[in-house]
């Protein structure tokens, strides 16, 4: 009895000694204090993309001319592809891009008061004064993208009446802060360039400026007459020098009997060109009387690019004899 009695107590001594040493083992002590964390984030400029900015020129017929890329340069393949500097003419549509980001968010730069404008100042003065402000909209699929800082601006303006000359085009980014950029010069663009023709006659050694068409003495029924003057030139001067390309017309009046009823009708005198940009060509078209027609498009700035044109009468029959005279004039249409 006394053994079993041992036996219990060292039993029950030996658990509550293992609960007592497994009770110290997890018992925890702590303690706790209560703070803030603070910062004040600065409101930082925005800043305009230096490999972003874009120009799209298209015609008053929405045809795409001219196309400029940070990136890329020049996109080939244009009208205007080869122009020594962009330029676009009253009525057209001038499309601008760029990208701006601002470090504190993008809808820094989305709410009133923040903005983009893009500014055309005559080249070489100060931005400070500019001649035409664009105000751009942003690219709404830009907004919420993976970028949170950056979007896409773009300026769609049409060339007004009047405006002449090469323009500075400069990018301003305000937030809604106030913070801005200042004034970064983005490229170039020349309005409403002027366009050149000179007409001269080359059948003498040293041409000598066009003055008409002369084809002497004929008879009722001849055909293929060759005018004196042949060949005539027509050059593009390019006043401006920035490369404008042009469409050369002519517009004749019917020749008419002095005193007399007879006529011999504009649509009897043939140009053939045979040469334009610096190739030879072979291309026949009748003028019209009082007509502007067509002779070749485009024509290339760069006194070799001239076009040459031979000009020939059919006499029609029959015809009173006399003195008949009209008119002919060039015409150069900016392209």
């Amino acid at each position: 009895m006394k053994n079993s009695t041992r036996y219990i107590l060292s039993l029950l001594l030996s658990i509550i000694m293992g609960v007592a040493v497994m009770g110290s083992t997890f018992a925890i002590s702590t303690t706790y204090g209560t703070g803030h964390t603070t910062a004040t984030v600065d409101n930082l400029k925005p800043v305009v993309n230096c490999s972003s900015y874009e120009m799209v020129i298209r015609t008053v017929q929405g045809i795409k001319v001219y196309e400029y890329k940070n990136t890329t340069g020049v996109t080939p393949g244009l009208l205007r592809s080869d122009a020594l500097e962009a330029y676009a003419y009253t009525g057209e549509g001038v499309t601008f891009y760029v990208n701006v980001s601002d470090p504190n968010g993008e809808q820094d730069l989305q709410t009133n008061g923040a903005g983009v404008d893009f500014l055309l100042v005559p080249q070489g003065q100060s931005p400070s004064n500019p001649t035409y402000v664009i105000h751009a909209g942003f690219d709404t699929s830009t907004s919420g993208d993976a970028d949170l800082t950056t979007l896409t601006f773009y300026a769609q303006w049409t060339v007004p009446a009047g405006a002449y000359g090469c323009f500075d085009v400069y990018v301003k980014a305000t937030d809604k802060h106030g913070a801005c950029t200042g004034y970064i010069k983005k490229g170039k663009i020349f309005l409403n360039p002027m366009i050149g023709i000179n007409v001269t006659k080359d059948n003498d050694a040293y041409p000598a400026p066009f003055t008409g068409l002369s084809f002497g003495n004929v008879n009722p029924g001849d055909t293929n007459v060759p005018a004196t003057e042949n060949v005539v030139t027509i050059h593009n001067i390019d006043p401006d020098g920035v490369g404008t390309k042009i469409a050369v017309f002519v517009s004749a009046t019917s020749m008419t009997q002095a005193g007399g009823t007879g006529i011999i009708p504009a649509e009897n005198i043939k140009a053939h060109v045979i040469k334009a940009n610096n190739m030879t060509q072979s291309y026949n078209t009748h003028l019209q009387n009082n007509v502007k027609v067509l002779l070749w498009q485009p024509l290339k700035p760069c006194h070799t690019n001239a076009l040459e044109v031979n000009f020939t009468l059919d006499v029609p029959t029959p015809l009173p004899s006399g003195c008949y005279g009209g008119s002919i004039t060039f015409y150069g249409l900016g392209l």
